[in-house]
């Protein structure tokens, strides 16, 4: 379904160029700051600090890291350049081959693999919705993961996966009303419910929000 929904996309827009995105446990986001140090070094400081936080073995992914305050990076008035503070994102290989291969079943090429929460953010600033020097969250609920993206006032981002998301809703639901899966996820979609499962439905899905609620604010 997924290397369809490509392929008519590609048709559509009689562009094969297309960008993917991966997240959950086998993707990590974090800030990093070190002493201002030459491109060779700080590659592989890069590595180092990849292989403290990364769920897999370093040499089994990819690391991309990118210099946002002082040498390289955007410095404003009055920062010092003697310190280095970027972000950088790992994921599994096997992950981002999955990725590519979905795009070349739906006749596309991958010309860049990115992250959700990232991606996520790239979308807020571009949109111009956040004043700098604000603070800001943006929340994806998927079916298997949700998204937590926020950009702090000095424009560090913090991504977090939460385990959690649309298909855990939607089977808390039918726990606790016995009705199908099927039903019940047109019913959150407003796709012909009937009002008496919508009224049915109600309290299920808000003990399924505030448990999504509780785990975002961990």
């Amino acid at each position: 379904k997924i290397a369809l929904a490509i392929w008519r996309c590609v048709k559509i827009l009689r562009n094969d160029a297309a960008v993917c995105s991966v997240s959950g446990p086998d993707v990590a986001v974090r800030t990093f700051e070190f002493p201002a140090l030459p491109r060779k070094e700080l590659a592989s400081a890069m590595e180092l600090e990849a292989m403290q936080v990364c769920p897999f073995e370093i040499s089994e992914g990819a690391v991309a890291y990118q210099v946002m305050q002082g040498p390289a990076g955007r410095v404003g008035k009055g920062e010092s350049t003697e310190r280095m503070v970027g972000i950088f994102a790992a994921a599994k290989n096997t992950m981002i081959q999955q990725r590519r291969e979905l795009c070349e079943e739906g006749k596309a090429r991958c010309v860049v693999v990115d992250v959700d929460g990232l991606a996520l953010l790239n979308c807020l600033e571009a949109c111009n919705l956040r004043n700098e020097g604000e603070s800001a969250l943006v929340l994806n609920i998927g079916s298997a993961y949700t998204n937590v993206a926020i950009i702090s006032d000095d424009g560090l981002p913090f991504v977090r996966d939460i385990v959690y998301a649309g298909d855990h809703i939607i089977s808390h639901i039918c726990r606790s009303t016995g009705a199908p899966k099927k039903t019940v996820a047109a019913a959150l979609i407003g796709s012909d419910a009937d009002p008496a499962l919508l009224e049915r439905v109600r309290p299920s899905l808000k003990e399924a929000c505030s448990t999504l609620a509780d785990r975002v604010s961990e």
